[in-house]
């Protein structure tokens, strides 16, 4: 199998990490490239052992770090850039995966297909995905797992109502047990481009396929969201896994060799749809 790591200069004025992984020999190959959620990264849990499940099905796939997710490219796995995470907002996100676009199909990649290219991405990037898609031709179809449906989901009341007073407010990382910040900037990004970051308008604007993908037992954005992003859609597929939490089973580190179940199931049903074209 094909790996590669390596550096871009991104669009959103910092540099993205990413890597790339593929069959050895390459002739035509589809793409997916994936986009992480919040409080998250290209390596976390098992999303490498996805990419070689999608490799190894004759698929290129890209995965990269959002170039102000808090990590670097020295650590990227930790969070030791949180101001850069503070500083982080959706418009940035947007150019951070523009950047990667421009890199695939502009045919940096040997071998592979320019115009069959999947966005794919999980809870907060899964929204990314959706607004992209709805933006950017270059884009085949789109999966979203575990999706947002508004950019403030994974927001309470009382968090944004904090941060506008204090210009700031402090999210625990339950695994780290990092207070992380997020800045005021990330609302005021959303009020100055709330018709372009508005991802139910987005969902209806798609003309290309959707699967939607949610686990029924997601304890941190519930189901209804990518629901409601159905039902929104003319051209969307939903797909409830019964019994699958925010993380479809995974958890970080994941020590293991082989997907969790779960997992398993969902890249099956994503494999099955990209395949149908």
């Amino acid at each position: 199998m094909m790996k590669e790591t390596l550096i871009l200069p991104s669009k959103s004025g910092k540099d993205i990490l990413m890597d790339v992984r593929g069959p050895e020999v390459r002739v035509d190959c589809p793409v997916i490239v994936f986009v992480h959620g919040f409080k998250g990264y290209k390596d976390w849990g098992a999303f490498n052992l996805v990419a070689d499940f999608f490799a190894e099905k004759g698929f290129v796939f890209v995965k990269f770090n959002l170039a102000w997710n808090g990590t670097t490219p020295e650590d990227p796995t930790e969070f030791t850039d949180l101001d850069s995470f503070g500083n982080n907002n959706i418009s940035k996100e947007l150019l951070d995966i523009d950047t990667v676009l421009d890199y695939v199909h502009g045919g940096k990649i040997d071998g592979v297909d320019t115009e069959n290219i999947t966005l794919m991405g999980h809870s907060r990037g899964g929204g990314d995905v959706i607004l992209k898609t709805a933006e950017d031709n270059r884009v085949s179809r789109a999966i979203t797992w575990a999706t947002i449906s508004r950019v403030t989901n994974f927001l309470s009341r009382s968090v944004l109502e904090e941060m506008d007073l204090k210009g700031h407010v402090y999210i625990l990382n339950g695994r780290t047990m990092q207070e992380m910040p997020i800045y005021r900037q990330f609302v005021e990004d959303l009020v100055q481009n709330a018709e372009t970051l508005d991802i139910e308008k987005a969902m209806g604007e798609i003309r290309v396929p959707v699967l939607l993908c949610h686990g029924t037992d997601d304890e941190a954005v519930s189901a209804s969201a990518s629901e409601l992003l159905y039902e929104d859609s003319s051209c969307a597929e939903l797909f409830m896994l019964e019994g699958a939490n925010h993380t479809f089973g995974m958890k970080e580190p994941w020590t293991e060799k082989e997907l969790p179940d779960l997992t398993k199931q969902l890249v099956e049903r994503c494999l099955e749809f990209i395949e149908k074209g």
